[in-house]
């Protein structure tokens, strides 16, 4: 397992997104890109999915299907967005395996552009 930094179980971390509401096209993306970046800077897969802000957004703006994650794309403006997602990067235990990033509101709003 250290060996591969997680790597190893990238398909089932792909299926568990697809899972979540991910389309399998976008869950493939997500992870390969990820695992080369653990590869190539030896990384743990699952804490750079896990801290992956572009995720987080689309978690905040349109939920997850099948579960009790709503959407609070109507909810929220940008400002408000990018608090909550920095906030759970920074809380809870996550600040020590993440990567310290702050969410900004241009953050959400390209999120926003590139979704549609």
């Amino acid at each position: 397992l250290n060996i591969t930094k997680g790597t190893i179980f990238s398909q089932e971390l792909m299926l568990e997104l697809t899972k979540s509401g991910l389309t399998r096209e976008k869950s493939y993306r997500l992870i390969q890109t990820h695992a080369k970046k653990c590869i190539a800077h030896n990384l743990n897969l699952l804490d750079i999915v896990m801290n992956d802000k572009a995720r987080q957004t689309e978690i905040l703006m349109e939920g997850i299907r099948g579960s009790q994650m709503q959407s609070f794309a109507e909810q929220l403006n940008e400002v408000e967005m990018a608090s909550v997602i920095t906030f759970t990067k920074l809380s809870w235990g996550n600040e020590r395996s993440g990567d310290g990033e702050i969410v900004l509101p241009k953050d959400i709003v390209e999120y926003k552009e590139n979704d549609t």
